[in-house]
Order: C-alpha cells, then sequence, then structure tokens
C-alpha cells in the first residue's frame, strides 16, 4: 500500500508542469493556498500551526484525490497520515538552504507535497556525500 501512496502522490506532483504563476491559477492546481504552507524548520509546534499544517494537508490530499478522479477514504486517510509524518521528519532537517531550493522547485511546480519533499531532502542529502568513483 505505501508503494502506492507513494506513487500517487509522486504522479500527482509531477503532472503540472507549468511556471509557479500559471500552475497556482491553473484549474488543475494541486497546491492548497500557497499562504496556508508550513515552512518545516519554522514550525514551532502551537495549536494554531498544528491546525494550519493539518488544514494544508487536507486540501493537497483532497486535491490529489481529485486529480486523479479517486474517491477513498481509506487512501486518503494514508495519504494524510504520509504527509503528517513527512512534515514532522522535515522539523528536524539540518540544511535550511537546501530544503528551501527544493521548496522553490516544488513551489514551481505547483505542488508542495512533504512526502515528496522530505524524498527529495534524503535523496539530496545521500548524493551529497557520494563522489565518482572508477
Amino acid at each position: 500500500m505505501k508503494k502506492i501512496l507513494i506513487f500517487l502522490l509522486t504522479l500527482t506532483c509531477f503532472t503540472l508542469s507549468y511556471p509557479q504563476t500559471k500552475a497556482l491559477n491553473h484549474p488543475l492546481s494541486l497546491a492548497p493556498t500557497q499562504t496556508k504552507f508550513m515552512h518545516p524548520l519554522d514550525f514551532n509546534g502551537s495549536k494554531g500551526e498544528k491546525d494550519k499544517v493539518i488544514s494544508y494537508i487536507e486540501e493537497l490530499v483532497e486535491n490529489q484525490m481529485a486529480l486523479i478522479g479517486m474517491e477513498s477514504n481509506v487512501v486518503s486517510r494514508e495519504m494524510e497520515e504520509a504527509e503528517l509524518v513527512a512534515f514532522k521528519k522535515l522539523t528536524k532537517a539540518k540544511d535550511r538552504k537546501l530544503l528551501n531550493n527544493l521548496i522553490s522547485q516544488l513551489r514551481y511546480t505547483g505542488n508542495i507535497s512533504y512526502v515528496v519533499l522530505e524524498q527529495m531532502y534524503d535523496y539530496e542529502i545521500s548524493a551529497s556525500d557520494k563522489k565518482l568513483e572508477w
């Protein structure tokens, strides 16, 4: 089931390839209101910020499900949970500059999924330690 969720999130994340200004106004844009996005490293754990993150995740998943034409409470809850777990992991990220860069890249697509952001962050961190060798 996790592989299916990751596939759906990845698919919906990269479905839109419009510039940011078009993607945010595009009728099929996945992006919840961008002002709702909470940068994981700016999160202080207050009730208001928790509510903001939950609201963003719920709207993001709802948009993803609508885009693929799927209606399933089970899948929606699992996707929401995966987003929340990814957000919590990202609050412990060590490289703010890298995270900011990745957020900018995802914002360009009109979709900032915490799951995809976490995967991208982990891949970048992993790749930063590797060197080309013969």
